[in-house]
């Protein structure tokens, strides 16, 4: 996906983007020089461990979907 840098030096994520990734107006973002890029990733999200069947299990309030785990499994790829 492509977007643009405004004058004041803003980016916009693009709507899919930010659907995919649970992004919401306020989102705290953690920017990074990533080679000849940047990286942006969430901070301050943590998954808590509950005990499932006596094996403890990552329970987050972000619903994980199809195509957020096919999002990173691609940006991993790039």
């Amino acid at each position: 996906m492509e977007t643009s840098i405004d004058r004041l030096g803003r980016i916009v994520v693009p709507k899919a983007l930010r659907d995919a990734l649970g992004l919401t107006p306020g989102t705290t973002l953690d920017v990074s020089r990533y080679g000849a890029g940047l990286q942006l990733i969430p901070t301050g999200r943590t998954a808590r461990l509950v005990d499932v069947d006596g094996a403890l299990v990552a329970d987050s309030a972000t619903p994980v979907t199809d195509d957020i785990v096919f999002g990173l499994l691609d940006s991993g790829r790039r």
